[in-house]
């Protein structure tokens, strides 16, 4: 699938593809405790690591196998967040998606702008009918944010993720693109 998206703006936000200045802002969100416990993943500590992130992520888009998208607050020109899609079934016009936002950012309605934006994006541009998004169900704030794009919870996998000695269950929340064929 073709994955190549332009910059789209929101009132507070620019949402565009990842640039290599963004690495330093990247590595803040990922070293984050707070941000990456809900991924599965440790904190990544090291410039080259995010590199490696960085590569990964351009990688994706050019195989056409995954998006990632940065958030930015226009008025500083500042990378707060990330918003992904993966595990892209194209056949079944459906895909997963995540994203992160600097915690610092927490509580004022960026994520909820900048999903509603990757959503006409994937819908609209991609042609998508499906989105998916796999939840800590501890998360309560993912959880918000997904509502309130319209996300409806679809179900309970009980004890799917295994990470750092903790077993944790997952929510799956879906998005139908009305504008679609069901």
């Amino acid at each position: 699938m073709d994955l190549e998206v332009n910059r789209r703006a929101t009132a507070r936000l620019s949402i565009r593809p990842l640039i290599q200045s963004d690495k330093q802002d990247l590595l803040e969100i990922y070293s984050d405790p707070e941000v990456v416990k809900h991924w599965n993943m440790h904190p990544v500590n090291e410039m080259s690591d995010v590199e490696t992130l960085v590569t990964e992520a351009n990688d994706g888009m050019a195989s056409g196998k995954s998006l990632t998208m940065a958030v930015v607050e226009l008025s500083t020109g500042k990378l707060i967040g990330l918003l992904l899609m993966f595990n892209l079934f194209e056949s079944s016009k459906r895909c997963e998606i995540g994203y992160a936002l600097n915690q610092r950012y927490w509580g004022k309605g960026y994520m909820t702008e900048a999903l509603t934006e990757f959503v006409h994006i994937l819908f609209q541009q991609l042609g998508l009918r499906r989105l998916e998004a796999d939840v800590d169900p501890e998360n309560a704030g993912s959880v918000g944010t997904l509502l309130n794009v319209g996300f409806k919870r679809e179900g309970l996998l009980r004890s799917r993720w295994e990470f750092g000695g903790q077993v944790k269950d997952s929510e799956i929340y879906g998005l139908i693109n009305a504008n679609l064929p069901q």
